[in-house]
């Protein structure tokens, strides 16, 4: 193809210059002289002044066309560079796009052959317009890069989840206080009990001498401190004292007296029962108890209750 473009223009040029070339004027001989007749010197000078008019009038067109060929040639050499360059282009021309990028990817670049290179989208086209800060958060905006934060006294118990706070996040150096981890309640006691006096020998029913009630803020255990003191007349004679969670019966129980001898001697015994009594959350009554005991049974016997004192514990240490 190439050379077929370059054929075309010497064509052209050759036709150009022969054109020219039939432009030039033909000489005209004024005089014309026959054989035998004297030549006139001036008749002779004419015609040799049209012979060279004529040929001056060529030398001149000659040069204009010489200065033509010239620039032509420079004008070919300038259309065969750029043939050259477009015969290059058209070698290397790019080929249709044939590929495309899949969803929330972008074409990067499109090779000679067509073929497409993707690469992540930087804009995979969401609608967010705006980003606005909600309670406890500080930040946001609507336009460019936008930040979110957590405002200065942003969290309270409405951004914590239930339950979500362990022994691992709260620092020993916090020193929170007792009533805070367990709640309001933690400590109760009843100090007016009621005396039981003259419990004479075969009444065997389980006595209740008070009560007293804790609100657990959780299920945990609750350490009952049952305390004062008996009066026995006379020896033999043996009861048991303790507390439950039941007025009828006992969840613990010590017993205490003299099994043997005779005496009918007064004496005084004081006296602690201990109970720890698993709980659930809420309110748990517990009471003083005392039953005499159906074997060492002997003599009467007065009973001075002095505290029931109930302590809740949210777990085992």
């Amino acid at each position: 193809m190439t050379t077929q473009i370059r054929l075309f223009l010497i064509v052209s040029l050759v036709v150009s210059l022969a054109v020219s070339n039939a432009g030039a004027d033909s000489v005209s001989i004024p005089n014309t002289f026959v054989a035998g007749d004297p030549a006139v010197a001036n008749e002779v000078n004419q015609n040799f002044s049209a012979v060279a008019g004529a040929v001056n009038d060529n030398d001149t067109r000659i040069t204009a066309n010489t200065a033509a060929i010239a620039n032509n040639s420079a004008v070919i050499s300038e259309h065969d560079e750029r043939i050259t360059e477009n015969a290059n282009g058209i070698i290397i021309k790019q080929n249709r796009v044939n590929g495309t990028c899949p969803e929330t990817q972008s074409i990067r670049a499109i090779a000679a052959d067509g073929n497409v290179i993707c690469e992540p989208d930087d804009d995979s086209g969401g609608d967010i317009t705006a980003v606005t800060a909600a309670a406890g958060l500080s930040g946001g905006g609507t336009a460019g890069d936008v930040t979110l934060g957590i405002a200065d006294g942003g969290v309270d118990s409405l951004q914590i989840a239930d339950g979500s706070i362990t022994d691992a996040d709260i620092n020993v150096a916090a020193a929170i206080a007792v009533s805070k981890l367990v709640g309001d309640v933690g400590f109760n006691f009843s100090a007016n009990l009621t005396d039981l006096e003259n419990i004479q020998p075969g009444d065997l029913a389980i006595k209740n001498m008070g009560d007293v009630t804790i609100t657990a803020p959780t299920a945990g255990f609750v350490l009952v401190i049952h305390t004062g003191f008996i009066v026995f007349f006379g020896d033999a004679t043996e009861i048991d004292v303790g507390s439950g969670t039941s007025p009828t019966a006992f969840t613990d129980s010590i017993q205490l007296g003299r099994l043997d001898g005779e005496s009918t001697n007064r004496f005084e015994i004081p006296y602690a029962s201990v109970s720890v009594i698993d709980v659930d959350a809420g309110d748990n009554t517990f009471h003083a108890l005392a039953q005499r005991n159906e074997v060492f049974d002997d003599n009467e016997v007065n009973i001075v209750p002095q505290n029931l004192v109930a302590i809740f514990i949210a777990k085992r240490y």
